[in-house]
C-alpha cells in the first residue's frame, strides 16, 4: 500500500486495509467492484505449535476452528476452503507447561 499512496499505481484491497490505513492518516479513495468474479488465495500461518506459548497455541487453534466452522456452515460469504482434508485442532494445542517457582 505505500507504493499506491505514493501514486505509483493501484490495487485492490479488502475494506478492512484501506480502513487500518484510514487508522494511520492516510486517506484513500475507494471504489466498489461489482459484477466481476475475482478471486484471491488467503492463508492462515502460524508456528509450529509447539514453539508456541500455550496461550498462543490455544488463540491460533481457536482462529482455525472458527474460520472452518464459518466455511462449513456457509456463513462466510464467497470463501471456500482449499486443499486437504480438515485435520484436528485440539491435537495440536501443546499441553500447559508448569511454571517455574
Amino acid at each position: 500500500m505505500n507504493c499506491v499512496y505514493s501514486g505509483m499505481g493501484a490495487t485492490i484491497k479488502p475494506m478492512a486495509a484501506v480502513y487500518l490505513e484510514g487508522e494511520r492518516g492516510r486517506h484513500w479513495r475507494a471504489l466498489s467492484i461489482a459484477d466481476a468474479r475475482m478471486s484471491r488465495r488467503n492463508y492462515l500461518y502460524s508456528l509450529a505449535p509447539e514453539r508456541l506459548s500455550t496461550a498462543a497455541a490455544v488463540v491460533a487453534a481457536e482462529i482455525k476452528e472458527t474460520a472452518y466452522r464459518l466455511i462449513e456452515a456457509g456463513e462466510w460469504s464467497g470463501v471456500e476452503r482449499i486443499g486437504g482434508a480438515r485435520r484436528a485442532i485440539s491435537a495440536s494445542v501443546p499441553e500447559p507447561r508448569a511454571l517455574a517457582g
